[in-house]
């Protein structure tokens, strides 16, 4: 900090640092810009910069300033967690899963950069085998961690482990109830597992997996996503259209279900009763999905 006390562009980091402490990513992009473009290499803001960046949607440009900052040994560990985080994003997978290893160096049960290098590993396909063991131990320190548990079972399925990814499939719900999942969890669980199934090539039962799914979880968004997708992709149009119907009745206000319906009646020609159920939308007492109604009428 000596650094910058006597120099005008102190201010323009205590500027950088307290917007991004309060949130404001994007506050703080032009003070580190203006930084750096005088010259400014100091391992804090080429950090700050990148964290800037991959917190505005700019992960790729982040990449360069916290390789930068990842030099200085004050910043690695808090450079490379953050780089691990970027490079995943931009599926850059070999350089994510090597960030992520720097950390597990330091801190070797960190629990985000252990999710991320079994991620990177497994969808990355660098290696799927080493790609379990990160999972077992993020299971191991979280057990209500819902992305390990679906990430886990897409690697036995890339593997070819058929016969264990059934087996871990079939417990999902359960494991999830025992690690004390709320109901939300839970109904992706239950999905999640009848989606693996249906990927799995096994048709047998697998409706009644989607059809389970609904009866227990009905107003669970990705439930009822999931089991639209299956139903068109399963020639099941008129059943995706009637759960539509029962989800809106269910839940007026949804007006997100709406519009896909309205969107399957004006495809099928049926313009007039797209705008009924449009319309029907805009009783309810909410005033922004009123207005969202309207924008879709």
């Amino acid at each position: 900090m000596a650094l910058f006390s006597a120099c005008p562009d102190s201010n323009l980091l205590a500027k950088a640092r307290e917007a991004q402490e309060s949130g404001s990513y994007g506050e703080s992009v032009d003070a580190l810009s203006e930084l750096i473009a005088d010259g400014h290499d100091e391992p804090e803001i080429l950090y700050l910069y990148g964290v800037a960046l991959r917190n505005t949607g700019s992960s790729q440009k982040a990449i360069w300033a916290l390789r930068k900052a990842a030099e200085h040994e004050d910043w690695r560990f808090d450079a490379n967690l953050e780089l691990a985080r970027a490079a995943l994003e931009i599926r850059t997978f070999q350089m994510a899963s090597q960030a992520a290893s720097v950390v597990l160096e330091a801190e070797p049960d960190h629990l985000e950069a252990l999710t991320i290098r079994a991620e990177s590993l497994s969808t990355g396909k660098i290696d799927m085998e080493a790609s379990l063991v990160d999972f077992d131990r993020v299971l191991e320190l979280d057990p209500a961690s819902f992305r390990a548990y679906t990430l886990k079972a897409e690697t036995l399925i890339r593997l070819d482990r058929l016969d264990e990814a059934k087996e871990f499939i079939a417990g999902l719900e359960e494991r999830g109830r025992e690690a004390g999942f709320p109901e939300q969890a839970l109904g992706q669980l239950c999905i999640t597992r009848a989606s693996f199934v249906k990927e799995l090539g096994e048709g047998d039962g697998t409706q009644e997996l989607f059809e389970d799914c609904l009866e227990r979880f009905p107003l669970n968004p990705v439930v009822i996503d999931e089991a639209v997708s299956f139903f068109d992709d399963s020639g099941q149009r008129s059943r995706a259209s009637a759960l539509l119907e029962e989800t809106i009745e269910a839940a007026p206000s949804s007006i997100r279900y709406r519009i896909s319906l309205a969107d399957r009646r004006r495809l099928e020609g049926n313009r007039e009763g797209a705008e009924q159920v449009l319309r029907a939308g805009l009783e309810v007492k909410n005033s922004v999905r009123v207005a969202d109604g309207y924008a879709a009428l």
